[in-house]
């Protein structure tokens, strides 16, 4: 496969991001605002919004565009892109209609003054139990993605649960799928950002399951850790993208 999408810093600009796992968004709401208000990202990831399909946005930060993939049986999970409402951007329906279980994912578009350098950006959450037939999807989703946005650059963000992955030397200390996974990821020669740990709880191992993947190490730039939201566990990771002359409303 040959990616048409060549890469360089040469006439970009930053777009703010932040991700988080927030292990329930609803009781959280004031605290998000907070975050947001501070930091004033243009592009926003969350997992584990624990949704219900029912529940409007009115809780969430104003001035951004919601893209939401709730879980549809029993509770918990749930994914979330908020894009601020000055970008001009499209849900990226052909993605999103990509099945893959009990892994949840959601996909846009956010465009640039060049028509066709469009920014793929997607939300990804993997659940701890996830099943072996999912996990599999998993992957035929990241081969999926990368052949459909050959020619875009990416941004995929998410809680993917896999603690046995050292991202530093490429290496694995768990099970078959987490082997599977990062070769996966090798395969497509994506770059993984995250080489801190992101979730701490008490009794368990400090761990790294949030992960940021672009094309290159270079097109993100003064990435940093913050606490969590509110007792989330999971830190908030917030950074720069470079990207293209961003189309505006």
């Amino acid at each position: 496969m040959q990616r048409k999408y060549l890469w360089s810093v040469k006439e970009k600009e930053q777009l703010k991001f932040m991700y988080t796992n927030v292990d329930g968004i609803k009781n959280k709401f004031d605290a998000l605002k907070i975050v947001v208000n501070d930091n004033q990202p243009e592009l926003i990831g969350i997992c584990e919004t624990k949704f219900e399909e029912l529940d409007g946005n009115e809780g969430l930060p104003a001035n951004y565009d919601i893209i939401r993939r709730d879980r549809s049986k029993g509770r918990g999970g749930g994914v979330c892109l908020m894009i601020r409402n000055d970008l001009k951007s499209v849900v990226k329906s052909k993605l999103n209609e990509f099945k893959t279980g009990m892994i949840e994912h959601v996909w846009c578009e956010v465009q640039t003054e060049q028509d066709d350098k469009l920014a793929v950006v997607g939300c990804i959450y993997r659940p701890p139990n996830s099943k072996e037939e999912d996990d599999i999807r998993l992957i035929e989703l990241i081969n999926y993605v990368e052949n459909e946005c050959k020619n875009q650059q990416i941004l995929v963000m998410g809680d993917f649960n896999y603690p046995g992955i050292d991202w530093s030397s490429a290496s694995t200390n768990g099970s078959n799928s987490q082997e599977d996974f990062l070769e996966a990821i090798q395969n497509v020669f994506w770059t993984q950002h995250v080489h801190e740990v992101t979730r701490v709880r008490s009794g368990n191992i400090p761990s790294t399951l949030d992960l940021i993947f672009t094309w290159s190490q270079l097109e993100i730039c003064e990435m940093v850790h913050d606490a969590g939201i509110g007792k989330s566990d999971h830190v908030v990771i917030r950074g720069k993208l470079w990207i293209e002359k961003l189309a505006r409303n």
